[in-house]
């Protein structure tokens, strides 16, 4: 039996009922006879050694008979050539299995995972589960596998692991490993590293300012002593080349290097003998700034007026073309501000517009959006990801009147429209260029769909716009096959055409081949003479361009080559859009002012054109057109600052803008508005320790309302991070990075629940937690949890059970009825 005797009062007062008893017993002795006073002593002590025993918790001690095994298996890549072996171990083992004996299989990497679950009968293990196999948690594994067991039996644990722990600390759980009653045993899987040498870490000052020299510390880590190279690369330039010698062990290395402001660091080391090349590299970044960095993106000839103002400007900037701009996250992460000028949505990469997204929304980059011809809905905004981030939608409000659009596709079908490349048959995208079409045209437009080879078909016969599903199902019905034969087909769109009450009238020819040679001057005639223009596309090196480029600029028409089968819905889109004279506004008008926000009020010189949107919901119309349309809008999305501007600034458009005396003041502002509240007063620093980051900040300000909160951008998904309050304006986070990539951790200060600064820190994890040399730690895990080492001849079944589960019954439902019973019996008795 089991007594709680840690609280004092218990024991007081209980002693205090037995002296009280006793001298009862001495008052009373002389009152009863001698038999009814032993009686009533009897029951009465009876009564009062119940109640103590209940206030002292008395319970029942239970051992377990039965046991429950479970095998702990490391899948981690140090161990991926053991599976057959372990397989091995604990199938010879089952078959020495009682049948009262319960078992279980668990398998683990970065996480814990069942392969088995408990289980009495069972006859052989196949390790199949896919864990996470780049890192090795057994802190994590053996915590979850205490959990697993079950309350009432002996619990036994097997352990197969090389001991190589890469993630969490096997140190933090042994305690819970004696308390639980677990005998412990290791299987140690042998790992053969070989000679490695390894960089683990490179580390700057935590204050370092812009232009100082200050000293790098580089750690080496190598299980050898052996010389070879070490190289330190400055945004990809070499800056260091040295010889160095290491020793087995730890090993540090310091040199001075001159800091440049946004910067990235990577170091990579060279030795002949090392024999594990994957923890070679190791990356650091330099995020101090003096000045405010832009990112120029666009055409030299769209760009040159934006670069002069830069160059004028207290400010870093970097030019490319966004063919040569980087979509890496921490490379858009390093600027403050984004501009693109006249960039077509076709050039832009997914990841690029997928991290312009989180730098925006998530990291308070700012993004300045300048139009011209190739933008919104000519350039292919429309329905995009990208859209989402502009303060303005690329299809125009619907409450302004437009003119109305009649549009013959002519699109040769012949029978070389059945060739393939890349596995896509041009005839499929020409029925998806005809299907973007549809899809841009509005409901009191009218289309006719012409196939023409060396015969003539109306797919779609000339008709409203209105039901668009329809119409793009009979697209399908477009067939290759037969010669070509350009004239007869042209000369039925004419006829359609003239016939049609549209303001708008045009035609776009796709043809791949040949035609007829002569005889489209008349055509150019009839067209001119029915005030009908005509594009043309022409796919292919064979199509006759000569022949095309006439017809085209004969209609004041537009004329494109198509090399590549996937832009022709592109090339249609974008063709639909000017020819619908919609969204392509080329006239001299004066921008009127809607809001003045952060510029001045002042009078605009007038533009010359200017691509049509919409402004959002929740957007700021500086300027807008005579026709409402927005020119100059803005909006926070997120954390960022949006400025768009539908016109262009290469000139053709905006000429007498550039030209205007208050053009580089008006200018100055919209990029300083985009570039926000960059200058963060938060001091942070981070201490990492391999896949570990420390992050320490603090915001030098009192108060109890103010939150630091964080977003983690990382390979895959990105994560919330709240911080804890370690003092007055001091907050602290530990985050595990176990992803091998690049990750950016923006730093928000919140005020009442309002962002009053915000500063970013930008982190890499170059390898594996696999490829760390770390320390093993098995001897000490197996004195400290008093384990033992078991070999492959073990039989597991017969080990000894050293400690026994202990169950704890509460005698309660014992000792209450007997000093229930005994207090009546006290009472018959004196009553008697």
């Amino acid at each position: 039996m089991h007594l709680n005797t840690m609280n004092i009062y218990y024991m007081i007062f209980s002693i205090g009922i037995l002296g009280y008893f006793i001298y009862q017993s001495f008052v009373y002795k002389n009152l009863f006879p001698k038999k009814k006073y032993i009686g009533w002593v009897l029951f009465r002590m009876i009564a009062i050694l119940s109640l103590i025993l209940v206030l002292f918790e008395s319970e029942m001690v239970l051992t377990s008979k039965d046991t429950t095994t479970l095998f702990l298996v490391d899948r981690s890549l140090s161990c991926e050539n053991h599976k057959e072996e372990i397989e091995k171990v604990i199938n010879d083992n089952i078959k020495d299995k009682k049948n009262k004996d319960e078992i279980g299989v668990i398998t683990f990497g970065k996480e814990p995972m069942i392969e088995v679950p408990l289980t009495k009968q069972i006859k052989e293990v196949n390790l199949q589960t896919k864990v996470e196999a780049q890192g090795t948690n057994i802190q994590k594994a053996i915590d979850y596998t205490l959990s697993y067991f079950p309350k009432n039996r002996n619990k036994r644990l097997i352990l197969f692991t090389d001991g190589e722990e890469n993630m969490g600390s096997i140190d933090e759980i042994k305690e819970k490993i004696n308390h639980n009653h677990v005998n412990m045993s290791i299987y140690p899987l042998k790992n053969e590293r070989g000679k490695d040498v390894e960089l683990k870490e490179i580390n700057l000052p935590t204050n370092i300012h812009i232009g100082e020299n200050a000293p790098v510390t580089v750690h080496i880590r190598s299980n050898i002593g052996t010389q070879g190279e070490f190289y330190l690369f400055e945004n990809d330039e070499k800056i260091i080349q040295e010889n160095v010698k290491v020793e087995k062990g730890e090993n540090e290395f310091t040199f001075n290097i001159p800091i440049k402001e946004k910067s990235t660091l990577k170091g990579e080391i060279n030795f002949l003998e090392d024999e594990n090349g994957k923890n070679n590299i190791c990356t650091t970044y330099i995020d101090t700034k003096e000045k405010s960095r832009i990112l120029l993106i666009g055409e030299n000839k769209d760009i040159g007026n934006i670069r002069n103002l830069l160059g004028h400007l207290p400010v870093v900037y970097k030019e490319c073309t966004i063919e040569r701009a980087s979509f890496d996250l921490n490379f858009l992460s390093s600027f403050d501000s984004i501009c693109m000028v006249n960039v077509p949505y076709e050039k832009i990469n997914k990841e690029f517009e997928k991290n312009i997204n989180v730098c925006v929304k998530e990291q308070g980059t700012g993004l300045l959006f300048i139009g011209g011809e190739n933008t919104f809905s000519l350039g292919g905004y429309k329905n995009t990801l990208f859209e989402k981030v502009l303060p303005v939608n690329c299809k125009m409000k619907e409450n302004k009147k437009k003119p109305n659009t009649g549009l013959v596709l002519l699109i040769d079908v012949s029978g070389s429209m059945e060739d393939t490349a890349n596995g896509v048959k041009k005839i499929e995208m020409a029925k998806e260029a005809a299907i973007r079409s549809v899809d841009i045209l509005d409901q009191n437009d009218e289309i006719g769909i012409l196939a023409f080879s060396d015969k003539l078909e109306w797919v779609v016969p000339m008709k409203s716009i209105k039901d668009k599903e329809n119409i793009k199902k009979e697209v399908g019905r477009l067939k290759p096959g037969g010669g070509t034969l350009i004239q007869p087909g042209i000369y039925k769109g004419i006829e359609k055409l003239k016939n049609t009450d549209t303001k708008i009238k045009h035609m776009i020819l796709l043809t791949d081949g040949q035609g007829e040679k002569e005889g489209y001057e008349t055509i150019v005639e009839k067209l001119k003479e029915q005030k009908i223009t005509l594009s043309t596309v022409a796919l292919g090196q064979d199509s006759e361009k000569d022949v095309l480029k006439k017809l085209g600029d004969g209609t004041k028409g537009r004329n494109y080559i198509a090399l590549d089968y996937y832009t022709i819905p592109e090339i249609f889109a974008k063709e639909t859009y000017l020819a619908s004279k919609k969204y392509l506004n080329q006239r001299t008008f004066t921008p009127k002012w809607v809001n003045s926000s952060f510029l001045e009020k002042t009078s605009i010189p007038s533009l010359k054109g200017y691509i049509g949107t919409g402004i959002k919901s929740g957007a700021t119309l500086l300027l807008k057109s005579d026709e409402e349309d927005p020119i100059l809008a803005s909006w926070k999305y997120g954390l960022g600052n949006v400025v768009v501007w539908t016109s262009d600034l290469n000139g053709k458009w905006s000429y007498d803008l550039i030209m205007w005396d208050q053009f580089e003041k008006m200018w100055a502002k919209i990029i300083n508005y985009t570039l926000g509240e960059q200058n963060s007063s938060m001091k942070i620093e981070t201490n990492r320790e391999n896949e570990d980051v420390e992050v320490f900040v603090d915001t030098g300000k009192k108060g109890d309302h103010q939150k630091i909160e964080g977003v983690l951008q990382g390979p895959n998904e990105k994560e919330n991070i709240f911080f804890d309050g370690i003092g007055t304006g001091k907050f602290y986070k530990k985050i595990s990075l176990s992803e091998v990539g690049e990750y950016v951790l923006t730093i928000k200060q919140k005020e009442n629940g309002k962002v009053i600064q915000q500063d970013t820190k930008r982190i890499k994890i170059d390898y594996s937690p696999e490829d760390r040399m770390v320390q093993n730690k098995l001897d000490f895990f197996k004195f400290s949890t008093d384990g033992e080492y078991i070999h492959q001849d073990t039989n597991i079944f017969s080990l000894p059970i050293k400690n026994k589960n202990k169950g704890y019954l509460s005698l309660d439902f014992i000792l209450l009825p007997v000093a229930i019973l005994a207090f009546i019996g006290d009472i018959w008795i004196r009553k008697r």
